[in-house]
């Protein structure tokens, strides 16, 4: 059993905490699979403001969007992404930072 599945079974969850316009948010650590650096994008025509394109993480493609346009609005500084797990739809999300390094 891996740390995160026995954290779940002893009710003691773990968040990754990021920061999005100004603020500081959480997703469970079990839907993410890493935090890296903002890399090269490749452009989606006819998409949402907040879906900024896709991006290459080990040769799968993953939609990157910005939870700040998505959710203020506002657009956020390009800093870190969060990839979720590929059971979440291949999603990568913009955050300013994250502190799961």
């Amino acid at each position: 059993m891996t740390e995160i599945e026995q954290a779940a079974v002893d009710g003691e969850e773990k968040y990754v905490i990021f920061s999005v316009a100004g603020g500081n948010y959480s997703f469970p650590s079990r839907v993410i699979s890493e935090a890296t650096v903002f890399d090269a994008v490749y452009l989606l025509p006819l998409m949402p403001d907040y879906v900024l394109g896709i991006i290459n993480r080990y040769s799968v493609p993953y939609v990157l969007f910005d939870i700040g346009q998505l959710l203020f609005q506002t657009p956020a500084a390009r800093g870190k992404v969060l990839v979720f797990k590929d059971n979440a739809e291949r999603l990568v999300a913009l955050t300013k930072e994250s502190l799961a390094d």
